[in-house]
């Protein structure tokens, strides 16, 4: 990270001034909308700018602290580490997510695919949303996801939904060119994506349902035992075994040991779709992240796969395309967040 910003400090990109973050960390938001920043030609506003801080300023002192040891007191934002502080390494942080969400923004907006067009009215979009869906549980009708979306998440769900559908309208307008040769050479420096036939995987399964015996979708487990997996996630991460979480979520944590075989694909598919596909991007002996497939949350652990045969490239050229415009897009705006302009309108002081 600290090498990008060094390139687009180059390119000629102003960094913050110093306090300028440290002032949205230690002040609340206030009631007044002033553009602060801007970043090409969008205008940033403080409840922006604290957004981003707010979803940042726990892992750059989870960071600080793993790293130098530091104490989190009066003094952690201004104490020097190595040949910065934590207050800088917040202020990077919060620029780099500023500018490259600025960028992805301005291309959905190219396309006419964001449903907003400042964060104000973002916050007014989530705010109806959560209205609706709030709505939808009282009169005992499906919802997926949680009842009520934090600004966080709201942001994070629709960028991603976004970003699909940015990949299929530069698919569907060939605005990225796609040649069998291209995507046969893609498909050679990026080995993990050849498809064969079915692998025989050797798994175990770990798992918390949320959807009742009835087929009712339970909001409240949905949500708490995404939670909870995650937290099983962490636990797995720290090397425990599976008899040990079994024992430290009883009732909820169940466990299944399971062949996913060539002759029953399908059916696998059908139940297990998202947790196959995890399985492809993991080696043996590792586990995926937490997947949601058919009414619950999963971790598998993959202890062993055996390979099939290459399918012809014919049968899986279009999933080749979606990846290589999905990498295409995300080179796209790697270079175009290198190239952003950034202004200062008015830096706090302290």
């Amino acid at each position: 990270m600290e090498k990008r910003l060094k390139k687009i400090v180059t390119l000629g990109v102003i960094v913050v001034l110093s306090g300028f973050i440290f002032m949205t960390v230690t002040m609340g938001a206030t009631k007044e909308q002033e553009a602060y920043l801007k970043i090409n030609n969008q205008f940033i506003e403080k409840d922006e700018i604290n957004f981003i801080v707010s979803n940042m300023k726990s892992s750059v002192i989870s960071q600080v602290q793993g790293r130098y040891g530091l104490t989190y007191d009066e003094n952690f934002w201004n104490t020097k580490v190595g040949d910065t502080t934590p207050r800088k390494i917040l202020e990077e942080k919060v620029i780099e997510t500023l500018v490259r969400n600025t960028v992805i923004e301005e291309l959905l907006s190219a396309e006419d695919l964001l449903q907003y067009d400042s964060f104000e009215a973002f916050n007014e979009l989530l705010v109806n949303v959560n209205e609706m869906r709030k709505k939808a549980v009282a009169n005992k009708e499906v919802i997926y996801g949680p009842v009520e979306y934090s600004q966080f998440d709201y942001y994070n769900y629709l960028m991603a939904n976004n970003l699909i559908a940015l990949r299929e309208r530069y698919r569907m307008s060939k605005k990225v060119d796609i040649t069998d040769e291209i995507l046969k050479a893609y498909e050679q420096s990026h080995p993990e994506l050849i498809h064969t036939e079915a692998n025989t995987l050797e798994t175990d399964l770990i798992y918390m349902k949320f959807v009742e015996a009835d087929g009712t979708l339970n909001a409240h487990k949905e949500q708490l035992y995404f939670s909870s997996m995650n937290e099983v996630y962490k636990l797995l991460e720290e090397g425990k075994g599976i008899e040990e979480l079994l024992k430290l979520y009883p009732d909820v944590l169940n466990y299944e040991p399971y062949s996913f075989l060539a002759e029953n694909e399908r059916q696998d598919l059908n139940r297990y779709g998202n947790l196959m596909e995890a399985f492809n991007q993991v080696p043996e002996g590792a586990f995926t992240p937490v997947i949601c497939d058919n009414g619950a949350y999963y971790i598998g652990i993959l202890n062993r796969r055996e390979a099939g045969d290459k399918r012809p490239f014919e049968e899986y050229k279009d999933f080749l395309a979606i990846k290589y415009i999905e990498e295409w897009i995300q080179d796209d705006i790697d270079a175009l967040t290198v190239k952003a302009q950034v202004q200062i309108l008015k830096p706090f002081t302290q």
